[in-house]
This record gives C-alpha cells, sequence and structure tokens, in this order.
C-alpha cells in the first residue's frame, strides 16, 4: 500500500519527533543522527493541528533526502521533493536544494522550487532572534506564474503574467528591505520597496 505519515502538533511539539532517537557518537559524546537517504514514494502526509481547520494534507509525494541531526541543529539534502498539497490542489513539481539549521540561523543554499509553470531559486539564511526573524535572502525566477502563486498571496492570483524576477531581501520581517528587479511583457520594474 501507500505509505501514510500522521503527524499530531501537542503542546509539546510534533509528536513525530519521538520517532528519532539520537545516539551518542563522535568527539565529546554529542549526541547524532545521520540518514544517508530516505525514500518515499506515492506517499500521503497528515499534519494534525488543534485546530481541524489548520489540518494540512499532503497527497502524492515523491521525496528522496538525506537527513543529520546533533546537537547543533540539523541538515536537509532534498535530492528530489514532489508533491499535491491544499485545496484548491497545488502540485510542486519539484524541489531540490540544502537546508540546514545552526543555533538560530537556518540556511538555505541551492533551494529550486518547480511547480508547473512557475520555477523559484532561493538562497540565503533567516536567523530567528526573540520576537521576529531576519532575512538575507536571494531570491529569483525565470518563470512565475501569478496564478500559481495566488494560493499563498491572494492579491496577484488574477493577474495573467509570468514575469521574470531577482529580488534581494533583507533586514527583519516588519521593516523588510526588497532590492527588486521584475520583468514582463507589460513592463519593468527596478528598485526597492
Amino acid at each position: 500500500g501507500r505509505p501514510l505519515v500522521m503527524a499530531t502538533r501537542t503542546s509539546d511539539g510534533w509528536d513525530v519527533t519521538r520517532l528519532l532517537k539520537p545516539r551518542t557518537g563522535g568527539p565529546g559524546g554529542s549526541p547524532t543522527v545521520s540518514i544517508g537517504t530516505l525514500r518515499m514514494y506515492d506517499a500521503r502526509v497528515v499534519l494534525a493541528r488543534p485546530a481541524p481547520e489548520l489540518t494540512t494534507r499532503v497527497e502524492d509525494m515523491d521525496l528522496v533526502m538525506g537527513v543529520s541531526l546533533d546537537r547543533s541543529g540539523f541538515g536537509l539534502d532534498l535530492r528530489h521533493l514532489s508533491l499535491q498539497i491544499g485545496e484548491p490542489a497545488l502540485r510542486i513539481g519539484r524541489v531540490v536544494g540544502k537546508v540546514e539549521r545552526r543555533g538560530s540561523v537556518v540556511t538555505l543554499s541551492g533551494l529550486r522550487v518547480d511547480l508547473p509553470v512557475s520555477h523559484v531559486r532561493v538562497d540565503g539564511t533567516v536567523t530567528s532572534g526573540g520576537a521576529r526573524a531576519e532575512l538575507d535572502l536571494a531570491v529569483a525566477s525565470d518563470t512565475l506564474a501569478f496564478r500559481e502563486v495566488g494560493l499563498f498571496m491572494p492579491a496577484v492570483a488574477r493577474i495573467p503574467l509570468q514575469p521574470s524576477f531577482r529580488a534581494r531581501l533583507t533586514g527583519p520581517v516588519d521593516r523588510l528591505i526588497a532590492d527588486l528587479d521584475l520583468q514582463s511583457r507589460a513592463g519593468s520594474v527596478r528598485g526597492r520597496v
């Protein structure tokens, strides 16, 4: 049958974290977990939250990745991830790249997300500190279909454009600086927002 992963968010965090039992190893006896290759094909994933309307269902998930976990953080080497999520359904054709968390810094390296039409690349860091996150990200796309990203940004869903863009996002989320260079058949936008 199809693999089914059920994760439930409780007041103590996600229950699936109990599956990984770190072992003592390496210098200084630091706990480590390393999975060279984890594969799942045609899986279903249910992320259940206390409020049922916040539950997320993922269908047709194919995943190939490496995982490492130690006291200082974790690393994910996404070699292939594809899935269908949400209502209305969004098909994510491929996600590849590396995600690493060390302390309060999450680093995205060569992260690429391919939707049916849109293709987005992200590199940089997100630093959490206190009540807000600080971004330093380079984001680029040769094609971005507003109708696809409209599930996350409804204000652009009906704009019939597929621009290319490059953006540098820096600063805290509540005072974010975006240096943008956007090109489309309707015109160009370049500047700081």
